[in-house]
């Protein structure tokens, strides 16, 4: 009996070793909160479970797991109230569910001979971030101008348009009115909602092309509420700002 306990507690003692060489991360940034686990002897390296929250009500936006600094597996995207929303794997390189709904044809462009010819694909490029997330720091990083607001205006809006390739997104903001001070702020917060997050390349014939994904168009009424045009997809609770913890 003695010898198998031994037997055993030798087998269990490198699982628990192993365990033991991980320690937890705690990243914060102006809304988010990342929480992750590093190897003991070299925080550099992620190695364990992943998860993103905002900082103020703790609502997660996605979790998953890295080996070696690489995502690997199923990591899982949350929408408005906790529901997922899009779960993608990693190490697969394939998008497993997803309840996003693409209401503009996603346009993509096809090399043909010398040119680059443009043509409609049913699937369009996936970012791999939570919606919540983006909208809820537009509506937060966002401003109405003043002077906008003064000289009779009750109402702005912007679109904006990735153009997606291999090589990353490359992002453009429309705008309603040809304020600079508008414009300069819609830039300045689609930087920060779209800082790190990345996509997963459309593919015609089973090849990546370069395709445009075109967002909602979204709307400020002065002087702070913000809403869609239609009736919004799945996402941030427009009635009440989710980052708001009163």
């Amino acid at each position: 009996m003695l010898y198998r306990l031994l037997f055993v507690g030798l087998f269990l003692l490198p699982s628990l070793l192993e365990a033991q060489q991980l320690k937890l991360v705690k990243k914060r940034s102006k809304y988010l909160l990342e929480q992750f686990e590093v190897l003991a002897d070299n925080d550099t390296i992620r190695e364990g479970r992943y998860k993103k929250l905002f900082l103020t009500n703790r609502q997660v936006l996605e979790e998953g797991h890295y080996e070696e600094n690489q995502r690997v597996g199923v990591w899982t995207f949350y929408g408005a109230n906790n529901v997922p929303e899009l779960q993608y794997n990693y190490s697969t390189k394939k998008v497993i569910s997803t309840t996003r709904f693409q209401h503009v044809a996603t346009l993509a462009q096809i090399p043909q001979a010398d040119t680059l010819a443009q043509v409609y694909i049913d699937n369009a490029p996936v970012y791999l971030a939570s919606s919540e997330q983006i909208w809820c720091i537009l509506l937060r990083e966002i401003h109405f101008p003043a002077r906008l607001y003064k000289a009779g205006l009750r109402e702005l809006s912007f679109k904006i348009t990735a153009t997606v390739s291999e090589a990353g997104p490359f992002y453009r903001v429309t705008v309603s009115h040809p304020s600079a001070e508008f414009t300069a702020s819609c830039n300045k917060a689609m930087r920060l909602a779209f800082s790190g997050v990345k996509w997963v390349s459309a593919a015609y014939q089973q090849r990546p092309v370069t395709a445009m994904y075109q967002f909602e168009k979204f709307t400020l009424m002065a002087p702070s509420m913000k809403i869609y045009d239609n009736d919004p997809p799945p996402g941030p609770p427009w009635s009440k700002d989710p980052l708001d913890t009163q």
